[in-house]
């Protein structure tokens, strides 16, 4: 018998949406895709992101992370002159939860 690990959970994403599209105003495509995205995380919320990086090496050199914080880039939002969507979030392995810190318009590269 196999066991299936429990389902993810988002939080903040409803709220983190609003406030990006009351905030950048973008258009019903890209906004349906980012939307579309925020729906999709639970699925596999690793998917496509990296731990999120401090700015700066560490004393020792060492690239920083933020243990559980992630980033990602929503795929498929490049737009405009050369920005893209970004979010950054927390996963909870304990909790089974991914939980959104905010969600932007960035410009390209990050």
């Amino acid at each position: 018998m196999t066991h299936s690990a429990p389902p993810w959970t988002s939080i903040g994403f409803a709220d983190a949406l609003r406030r990006w599209i009351e905030r950048d105003k973008p258009d019903k495509q890209l906004r349906h895709l980012v939307v579309n995205w925020a729906l999709d995380v639970t699925d596999d919320p690793y998917l496509g992101a990296r731990r999120a990086r401090l700015d700066g090496p560490a004393s020792d050199g060492d690239e920083r992370v933020m243990p559980d914080m992630w980033e990602a880039i929503v795929p498929g939002s490049l737009h405009g002159a050369q920005q893209i969507v970004y979010c950054l979030f927390w996963i909870s392995e304990v909790d089974r939860t991914v939980t959104c810190d905010s969600i932007t318009t960035l410009g390209y590269p990050v």
